[in-house]
């Protein structure tokens, strides 16, 4: 859907199935906007209602005008072409000087960006006001309104579309190299950055440290806690994964690294030194960790089977036990965990089995219990 056609009002006490049922839905379609009910209830009251998908207003109580939206990233544009629109090649917004500089210089660009969103304000309030006048003078809506206070409270909603794309194009253009590129007509259509920001953001730093690593190494944090729980359980605590913050050796790009801190030696490590059978129980509990943090961060998404393919052998039989526990102790919260291993020890202490017997003329199953 080009924009949300529904609103659900959310909250975490909404029942599971309704949250799953949105998440699908949402997915499929793109047809539908959360509000946070937990957030909005307490300042609006029960009986509040969202308007033109975007704020919350009390019902009966108070009516909102609301325009559409203001694209500020094309508002850039302008600014850059003297108010010309690149698509029709007409003046839109008077008394801009375009900016011709085959490098953008970032005051002139500022310069020109806040008179043209001057002038887009001021048309936009004068547009809004005529629209809801034209539609108070002719009452569309007279039996609804009805249905309001006498002294109903007013308010104007304004929107702006485009607004992390302008900032993040201000930025480049105040701190790296923006060359705009230009079509026959001499109308800037497109950019091109060099060095500065864009060599920042790729991971050309000390930290060697590239912008997408960085965001990424902020769910990694989130999982790593999350693995440490189970990782503390399966090693007695002996073991703890921290993420490798320093810079990595030659040219290798840094941030998603990891380390292992053993409380043996109070000395982190790379997790390369670990054993198989510490490897495999660290592996393990990111994999935990991983299915935890995406179920959370997915809404109404579970996760609610797993399957572990071998590693169990590289096992000592305390760590076999402390592994087969973490991995009863998720189903005893209702994920179903599968095994598939040939360890002799796991077949004593899984009750459910399917077992796999290869021949010369093929494989068989048989189920266990």
């Amino acid at each position: 859907a080009p924009e949300p056609n529904m609103t659900v009002l959310w909250s975490e006490h909404l029942p599971t199935a309704f949250k799953e049922y949105c998440a699908k839905i949402s997915i499929q379609t793109d047809s539908v906007q959360y509000e946070n009910d937990d957030v909005m209830r307490p300042v609006y009251g029960d009986d509040y209602a969202i308007a033109c998908c975007v704020s919350a207003m009390k019902v009966g109580k108070q009516m909102q005008f609301f325009g559409a939206r203001c694209n500020v990233a094309k508002s850039l544009l302008y600014a850059i072409n003297g108010g010309v629109d690149e698509k029709l090649g007409e003046v839109i917004v008077p008394g801009i000087e375009p900016i011709t500089d085959d490098v953008l210089d970032y005051d002139k660009v500022w310069d020109n960006y806040k008179k043209v969103l001057e002038y887009e304000a001021e048309l936009y309030v004068d547009a809004n006001n005529i629209i809801h006048f034209m539609h108070d003078k002719y009452a569309y809506e007279a039996s609804q309104m009805a249905l309001h206070d006498t002294d109903v409270e007013r308010l104007t909603a304004f929107g702006i579309a485009g607004l992390s794309v302008a900032a993040d194009s201000l930025s480049a253009v105040k701190f790296a190299t923006v060359r705009p590129i230009r079509d026959e007509r001499g109308i800037a259509v497109d950019f091109e950055t060099i060095g500065g920001l864009a060599e920042i953001s790729s991971g050309k730093n000390p930290q060697r440290l590239s912008f997408e690593s960085f965001v990424l190494s902020g769910y990694f944090e989130q999982i790593i806690a999350v693995a440490n729980l189970h990782l503390n359980q399966m090693s007695m605590g002996r073991y703890r994964l921290l993420r490798k913050k320093d810079r990595s050796r030659g040219n290798t790009s840094s941030g998603l690294d990891l380390e292992i801190f053993d409380s043996y030696t109070g000395i982190p490590r790379h997790v390369s030194t670990l054993s198989g059978g510490e490897s495999f129980q660290a592996s393990l509990a990111l994999a935990l960790g991983l299915a935890q943090v995406v179920q959370h961060h997915a809404g109404g998404i579970r996760i609610q089977t797993m399957f572990v393919d071998e590693g169990f052998g590289s096992l000592d039989p305390q760590s076999l036990d402390m592994a087969i526990q973490t991995l009863m102790s998720l189903q005893d919260d209702g994920h179903l965990v599968g095994i598939i291993s040939h360890v002799s020890r796991l077949y004593e202490r899984i009750h459910d089995k399917i077992i796999v017997t290869p021949s010369a003329n093929g494989s068989t199953i048989s189920l266990s219990d």
